[in-house]
């Protein structure tokens, strides 16, 4: 076992398992020391940073000096492992504060448990009255909004509504499904030739941690499946692949979007369809028809406030790469008023997006690995396309760095928690300071990546004494060029935020 390994992942994990032990009562220590008392927003925000700085340590391990034997591996796996399940358990209890969506969560499965379907009628609607039996419609945060959320996440919120409508059954059920994600990780690590120990950078990331303990938001609904889609692709079970992506996209709507990554040309004696393996697409487009028919069947429609949640101008929110375009068209043109041209700037985007979906699916295998592929396409409708871009919508994007270990995603998951402080500005809106840090640094590095050699060396012969995958290096080395600035600025800039908004006075009251 390589000797930096207890030194390096036992300092990640021990410090970041002593912050989230604490992380109810810091507020309250600042709040007796200062006189002021954080919002839960500026809190979360300050402390997800400190998380992510302790995080920083363990992902420039497997980056740099990963195990260089089996038994190493399996060895800096358990210990991964083991303080993945603290880091959630010490967060478990209590409701989510973060967010109130599990709300919502719980009133789909009420209703649909009841025989409606949700994405027929608005939590207030007057037909609704037999449903609103307690004070569960009144903690909706917009109760006038027919449901959005896709048919295998209704089928699961229907069962908790029945076994267990509560917070605490939504987090567990959600923290089952991670660790059915988890071993699919594992299985797409060990199939890329990677590491295992390389899952400590989803494991451990302090975006996932909070957010499924925290924020209690259901994108683990989706993680095996996700995961699973580039296993069997790897595997070369076509039609299993379009099955998994398929589950995937009926759990959380974003998955479709890496379809074009997975598809491959029809081989030597198969006409296809355009050219390409038909298997995997239909298999995908026949998931989806079996997970919507019971809705066909039920009245009220099939797709409920995602349209809207997808196009209207006024769900915008962190979306830094629209913003700047939409400032730009504005000053372009003339006007004063950035938000004549949201729809313009939208329009744009996506039509460079396609143009570069379409160039994925054409160049095919000689574009880089699958997982690098689906996270192209699973990025760039993140930073391009979503009118909305919250932190937990890059859930797939960390688990694609475990295998890649992008060093622009892990930035991006760091930086994300700053978009909380939305909710704690006089203004009402995210920072300009905030857009910069997110996705400057993001873009950058992207750019960076694209700019460089994704070409991987001849393997060295395997050691005669058991056969061991050769870790892969990052395709533009960042991570072994710039190690002063990740194990040592980054921790100064973290403390210098925390002085500026407890000791300053950027808090909620």
């Amino acid at each position: 076992m390589n000797e930096r390994l207890p030194r390096s992942l036992l300092l990640s994990g021990l410090v970041s398992l002593v912050i989230y032990a604490g992380y109810n009562q810091w507020p309250e220590l600042i709040a007796t020391l200062t006189g002021r008392h954080p919002s839960v927003f500026s809190s979360t925000s300050v402390l997800w940073w400190l998380l992510w700085c302790t995080y920083l340590p363990a992902v420039l391990w497997v980056a740099r000096t990963p195990p260089t034997n089996a038994a190493g591996d399996r060895r800096a796996l358990l210990f991964v492992l083991l303080l993945a399940v603290l880091f959630r358990l010490v967060l478990l209890p209590g409701d989510p504060d973060l967010s109130s969506d599990y709300h919502r969560y719980l009133w789909d499965g009420r209703v649909f448990s009841g025989g409606v379907n949700p994405y027929a009628l608005a939590p207030n609607a007057p037909a609704l009255a037999p449903f609103r039996y307690d004070a569960l419609h009144m903690q909706l945060n917009r109760p006038d909004v027919i449901g959005v959320y896709p048919p295998l996440s209704q089928w699961v919120f229907a069962v908790l509504a029945s076994l267990r409508p509560d917070a605490l059954g939504l987090k567990l059920t959600f923290l089952v499904f991670e660790a059915l994600g988890v071993f699919a990780l594992l299985a797409l690590l060990r199939r890329e030739g990677r590491p295992l120990a390389q899952s400590a950078v989803y494991l451990w990331n302090p975006l996932i941690v909070i957010e499924i303990t925290r924020g209690g938001h259901s994108d683990p609904l989706m993680l095996p499946f996700f995961l699973l889609a580039l296993v069997f692709r790897l595997e070369g079970r076509r039609g299993a692949a379009g099955i998994a992506l398929g589950l995937a996209t009926l759990a959380r709507i974003y998955p479709m979007v890496i379809l074009p990554a997975l598809m491959q040309r029809a081989g030597p004696g198969r006409r296809g369809i355009a050219g390409f393996d038909p298997r995997l697409p239909l298999a995908f487009l026949a998931t989806l028809v079996v997970g919507y028919a019971p809705f066909v069947v039920m009245d009220g429609g099939l797709w409920g406030h995602l349209p809207i949640r997808l196009g209207a101008d006024y769900e915008e929110f962190n979306a830094g790469v629209r913003t700047a375009l939409r400032y730009l068209l504005a000053w372009v043109a003339g006007f004063d008023d950035p938000w004549r041209f949201a729809k313009s700037a939208g329009r744009i985007l996506l039509a460079g997006y396609l143009i570069f979906t379409v160039r994925v699916l054409f160049k095919g295998e000689t574009a880089g690995s699958v997982s690098r592929r689906a996270m192209a396409l699973l990025g760039g409708w993140l930073l391009f396309v979503m009118p909305a871009v919250e932190p937990w919508y890059a859930w797939g994007l960390v688990a694609l760095s475990a295998v890649t270990l992008s060093p622009a995603w892990i930035w991006f998951s760091g930086a994300a928690g700053f978009s909380y402080l939305k909710f704690a500005a006089p203004s009402g809106l995210v920072p300009a300071w905030v857009l910069l840090m997110e996705y400057f640094p993001t873009l950058a590095l992207l750019a960076r990546s694209a700019g460089g050699s994704t070409g991987v060396p001849p393997a060295e012969e395997p050691e005669k004494d058991e056969a061991w995958p050769r870790p892969l290096p990052p395709g533009d080395q960042t991570w072994t060029r710039v190690p002063f600035y990740i194990v040592g600025v980054l921790p100064i800039l973290a403390a210098l935020l925390v002085l500026y908004f407890f000791f300053v006075g950027f808090v909620g009251h």
